[in-house]
């Protein structure tokens, strides 16, 4: 299990930019890669509403932007955070917002190594034939982006895949020349003998120069995430669930059944958050927002998933390792009807008791008399 105060920042929800940003169906945006690693929902159910100013008389729960965006440990697990903000259905300005709930865990993450070898090797010439340089490693499988920029100087790259290993070669000019930057993630023979061969080819080197100088190599330890929850699929469903019943009961949520509760545990695995994946309401159901978009079934705007990633982050330190707590005014409520009870009861106690002893004094005037 990893300890969430490990994990640098937890990143919450891209989703706040992307609202004010994005007009159109089908829209190029990034890619939040913890999207992967929690579930969100949108109660969008007709009747449904909210009430975000009870988490306001809350401990522990962190006002980021008060009637907007609320953030707390979960009751389930401490890795796992719990994000409420508003959101919309559509683009359109006029949209209605509906309250969001979103779990996030941290990335799994795994240890690795490592390897990056390289040489660097200066031209002492700057007379350099790109076409030729092109063509000689493109006949030898090289991948080749090299341009000559306005002020004659010389940017670019050779790529190619040697077995399990990358080769990359960079070209550009230094005082003294130019400069070709080998760079690998691994070392064999066969890769040696490539770029060997593409040096001596392209650019008129000596035979054997890697061969003869080496490609140094040093080893770096390293943690890789994986697109999935530290915690484990089970514990974020779990986790959802938990906190709909709980935010349903201090009266945050209102509208939302057992029956919607128990639905959209059976639908919630995670990856399904976010713009396009989180699950909106649609007769009788839950399903994925795109999935209902990209049928016709509801009105909406789509994200094309882009290269990059991107969130919004947030720093765990200040959100309390502890689940919200009940403070005395928001139990009041809870309070104030278990004082009811209690009086209902000592009430009917008292006439019970009264009943009792009028009935034991009239038995004992008549057999007085």
């Amino acid at each position: 299990m990893i300890n969430a105060r490990a994990v640098q920042h937890i990143t919450l929800i891209l989703l706040l930019v992307i609202l004010t940003s994005c007009i159109a169906v089908g829209v190029n945006a990034c890619f939040d890669p913890t999207d992967e690693a929690s579930i969100e929902v949108v109660i969008n159910k007709p009747g449904a509403t909210y009430d975000l100013s009870r988490l306001e008389d809350l401990r522990n729960v962190v006002v980021v932007e008060e009637g907007k965006l609320y953030i707390y440990r979960s009751h389930i697990h401490k890795d796992v955070v719990v994000v409420l903000s508003l959101q919309k259905m559509s683009y359109s300005n006029n949209a209605p917002h509906y309250l969001a709930v979103r779990v996030e865990s941290p990335l799994a993450q795994i240890n690795m190594t490592v390897i990056n070898c390289g040489i660097d090797i200066v031209l002492e010439s700057r007379s350099v034939n790109l076409r030729y340089v092109e063509k000689v490693a493109k006949e030898l499988g090289w991948y080749v982006s090299i341009e000559d920029l306005v002020n004659n100087s010389i940017r670019g790259y050779l790529e190619k895949a040697i077995g399990n290993v990358t080769a990359k070669i960079y070209v550009f000019e230094v005082a003294e020349g130019i400069q070709l930057s080998v760079r690998t993630d691994g070392k064999s023979g066969e890769v040696v003998a490539e770029i060997d061969e593409l040096l001596y080819r392209a650019f008129n080197l000596s035979k054997g120069v890697i061969s003869s100088t080496g490609l140094g190599c040093f080893v770096i330890p390293a943690k890789t995430s994986l697109l999935k929850p530290a915690v484990g699929d089970e514990v974020l469903k779990e986790a959802l669930t938990y906190e709909l019943r709980w935010l349903s009961k201090i009266s945050v949520i209102k509208g939302l059944t057992e029956d919607d509760i128990l639905s959209l545990a059976s639908k919630a695995v995670p990856g399904l958050a976010g713009w396009n994946e989180r699950l909106v309401y649609w007769r009788g159901s839950w399903y994925p927002y795109a999935e209902l978009v990209s049928k016709g079934l509801i009105e909406g705007g789509y994200l094309i998933k882009g290269a990059g990633g991107c969130s919004w982050d947030y720093p765990l330190e200040k959100i309390s390792e502890d689940p919200p707590e009940l403070t005395e005014q928001l139990a009041k409520p809870l309070t104030d009807g278990a004082m009811l009870i209690g009086t209902a009861v000592a009430v009917a106690l008292a006439v019970a008791i009264a009943v009792v002893l009028v009935n034991t004094i009239k038995s004992a005037a008549t057999r007085i008399v």
